[in-house]
């Protein structure tokens, strides 16, 4: 069924096609002879009307660009704009824009010390946090930091508790370790 409607369709398509070609006034080409007018506007000139016959031969399409081609010819000399010939379709000239304005270059930010970073916050968080006690047992082990129980894997403060021993704890953040000890202060690693 649907191979049948898609000849039906070809089929049309054809006609439409040969029948276009065959009726009068069908052509592309169009008239033998165009006349083609155009006012100029220019401040110092009269209001002309230049006409000129057009060769057989020639298409619309190719009169419209004539067309077009000699109204932007008479813009660009009534706005007294150069005939220089535009490099880039996409970027027109100064003239018609204005001066392009280059940004200043933009300070560059100074690089972040990521490693310097981490040991603040080791140095902040060793100074932040005390340890107060440890519970070792081999199922799960403990420590007692500000008075909060914090059991391995548990964070504090984004730091994460990894071991605890008789007499310390170390936790890290990210590839930074610190170790809280019971007795003497803290370290960091």
């Amino acid at each position: 069924m649907k191979q049948k409607i898609m000849y039906a369709a070809l089929g049309l398509a054809v006609l439409v096609f040969v029948a276009d070609r065959i009726i009068p006034g069908g052509s592309p080409v169009g008239p033998q002879d165009v006349q083609a007018s155009m006012t100029v506007e220019d401040g110092d000139a009269d209001k002309t009307d230049s006409s000129a016959n057009v060769p057989s031969g020639h298409t619309q399409v190719a009169e419209a660009r004539t067309a077009l081609a000699m109204r932007l010819d008479s813009v660009a000399r009534s706005h007294h704009l150069a005939d220089k010939p535009i490099k880039n379709a996409f970027l027109p000239s100064a003239q018609w824009v204005g001066p392009r304005v280059e940004k200043a270059p933009e300070a560059s930010e100074p690089q972040t010390d990521f490693a310097e970073l981490k040991a603040r916050k080791a140095r902040e968080f060793v100074g932040a946090h005390r340890l107060q006690g440890v519970i070792v047992a081999a199922g799960r082990s403990m420590a007692i930091i500000d008075g909060n129980c914090i059991s391995i894997g548990q964070k504090l403060g984004g730091f994460e508790l990894k071991s605890v021993t008789s007499s310390s704890a170390v936790l890290s953040y990210q590839d930074v370790s610190v170790v809280l000890n019971l007795t003497s202060g803290s370290t960091e690693k």
